[in-house]
């Protein structure tokens, strides 16, 4: 398995490397506003709307909380998750970055 590096240094990772959230180190910080408007758009005012053929206030809130999830969490991808790919206790500048270049496949 590999993770870019800089572009195009690829760096091996060994060992095992599913997924552990515990190697996301910032996450209840990068994650708190996402968090929030998943909760509320899917849960909470759902929750408090009245079961009518028209959408009342509350599912309208719904709707607009889920957008905002959907914003956030692509702000958030963008800028990149704090996870520490490698273990060594810290985010380096690499390891939340979502790879820079694009592999192009084309017939000959």
């Amino acid at each position: 398995m590999g993770r870019e590096r800089f572009g195009k240094d690829i760096e091996l990772l060994e060992g095992n490397l599913d997924f552990d959230p515990e190697l996301m180190l910032n996450a209840g910080t990068q994650l708190r506003k996402a968090s929030s408007f998943r909760a509320l758009g899917q849960y909470i005012c759902p929750k408090l709307s009245k079961a009518t053929r028209n959408a009342d206030s509350w599912e309208k809130r719904a709707d607009e909380f889920n957008e905002k999830f959907e914003e956030e969490i692509e702000r958030v991808l963008k800028i990149g998750i704090d996870y520490d790919w490698d273990r060594s206790g810290q985010v380096d500048d690499d390891e939340n970055k979502i790879p820079t270049t694009t592999f192009f496949v084309g017939r000959a």
